[in-house]
C-alpha cells in the first residue's frame, strides 16, 4: 500500500510541473493531467484485480486478458507518462480536447469495470 501511495503522489506531482514543458501550459492543464493520472491509478488497481480473478478479463488491447501485476503497473505508469508528454507537446488549442477526451474515456472505463463487479487491488 505504501508503494501505491508513493506512485500516486508521483503521478499527481509530475504533471503539475509540466507547465515548464508545454507551450501555453496553465494550471487548468495541470489539473486535467492530475485527474487523468488519478484515473490511471484507479484503472491500475482494477487491472491488478482482474489479474487475480480469472472470471474477468482485461479489454485493453495492449495487455493480455489476464496481465500480471508487473505488466499492469508498467502499462499504467508508461501510459500516464506518455499521456503527459503528449499533452505537453500538443499546441494549446488541441490540448484541452485531448485531455478532456481521454479523461472521459478513462472515466467511462473505470465506471464500466465497477458496474460489472471489478474491484480494486493494490
Amino acid at each position: 500500500m505504501r508503494s501505491f501511495i508513493i506512485l500516486i503522489s508521483i503521478l499527481i506531482a509530475a504533471p503539475a510541473q509540466a507547465y515548464r514543458l508545454g507551450d501555453g501550459w496553465n494550471w487548468k492543464n495541470s489539473v486535467a493531467e492530475s485527474v487523468f493520472a488519478m484515473e490511471v491509478g484507479i484503472d491500475m488497481g482494477q487491472t491488478i484485480y482482474i489479474s487475480d480473478h480469472p472470471e474477468y478479463r482485461e479489454i485493453n488491447p495492449l495487455l493480455h486478458k489476464h496481465p500480471s501485476h508487473a505488466e499492469a503497473i508498467s502499462a499504467c505508469i508508461i501510459g500516464a507518462g506518455v499521456h503527459a508528454l503528449v499533452s505537453a507537446a500538443l499546441p494549446t488549442k488541441y490540448r484541452a480536447w485531448w485531455q478532456g477526451t481521454t479523461i472521459i474515456i478513462e472515466g467511462a472505463n473505470i465506471t464500466r469495470n465497477k458496474a460489472i463487479g471489478i474491484g480494486l487491488n493494490f
